[in-house]
């Protein structure tokens, strides 16, 4: 994707129950993008991997409404 920011929907109990989880998968998807990019990890709590996907668009569309992007 070649988008400057990007909001990534995640669900599961590691990431919403472990203390570190979301600070090291922060640490290392920014080693992975592209200088300049921008993200947000997003919790989806629904169980779901479609579900995680619909909060990320959900939130970009926001973001879009908003003049943010």
């Amino acid at each position: 994707m070649d988008e400057p920011t990007v909001t990534v929907g995640v669900d599961g109990s590691v990431y919403r129950f472990h203390p570190k989880f979301h600070n090291l998968m922060v640490e290392k998807i920014s080693q992975l993008i592209k200088p300049g990019i921008t993200f947000d990890l997003m919790l989806s709590e629904d169980g779901s991997g479609r579900g995680a996907a619909l909060v990320a668009a959900v939130a970009c569309r926001e973001d879009i409404l908003n003049g943010k992007k």
